[in-house]
């Protein structure tokens, strides 16, 4: 308990340092973002991992809206040294409300180099094919780290960041996302506690849209 209160702080602290940052006066949106994740097993074998999103804009705090409800399936196909591949279909439905509701489908391919050293340094290239009202591609490239593994006095800390280039034949965007995430167990359940900081509008010119996502991935 005394472990989880230190992180709830490193957590907080990491907030109000994202928060006080100045971003030349620009508004700042705050998310939460809610993974469900749960392995389906076969004949004892992990096949596939479902994964359920919740997706919620607090900007307007006496009204939350509720942005998107997710649910994909990831399938590994495989590795070979330190290379992976997998696979993933997803479903967003937007607005649930069926007024202005809207739906997206995804299949998507990801490519993983996983690097063989103290900080577990990962990076991944992601393809995703966009079938909405206005279809688009959108390709990322991530990596991720640990920051003291295995430390005797200071908690695990995973920093990611995605770099997003979404495009179609008559518009582009580029998107940041930087992660700050700490593990715990709560009642014998694996819980990731994060904060990502999003940028977007990159290279256009105009000025930039900034977002604070709260994250929790719950794992069964």
């Amino acid at each position: 308990m005394k472990l989880f209160v230190q992180k709830q702080k490193v957590l907080g602290s990491l907030f109000l340092i994202f928060f006080s940052y100045e971003v030349v006066a620009q508004e700042i949106d705050l998310l939460s973002f809610n993974r469900f994740i749960a392995p389906i097993t076969f004949a004892d074998e992990h096949l596939i991992v479902a994964r359920t999103v919740f997706f919620t804009d607090y900007t307007s705090s006496s009204k939350p809206e509720l942005v998107f409800f997710q649910q994909s399936f990831q399938r590994d196909l495989g590795s070979k040294g330190p290379f992976s591949l997998s696979v993933q279909l997803l479903y967003r439905r937007y607005n649930l409300l069926p007024a202005g509701s809207k739906n997206e489908y995804r299949p998507i391919q990801v490519i993983g180099y996983s690097h063989n050293n103290a900080i577990k340094l990962r990076q991944r290239l992601r393809f995703e094919q966009r079938f909405k009202s206005e279809y688009s591609n959108r390709w990322w490239y991530s990596f991720d780290f640990n920051l003291f593994p295995n430390h005797p006095r200071y908690t695990t800390r995973k920093i990611t960041n995605d770099f997003l280039f979404d495009f179609n034949e008559t518009k582009k965007s580029y998107e940041n996302r930087l992660n700050v995430s700490v593990a715990e167990q709560v009642v014998g359940i694996p819980l990731k506690l994060g904060i990502q900081y999003r940028t977007r509008k990159l290279f256009t010119g105009e000025p930039l849209k900034h977002l604070i996502v709260l994250r929790t991935d719950w794992v069964f």
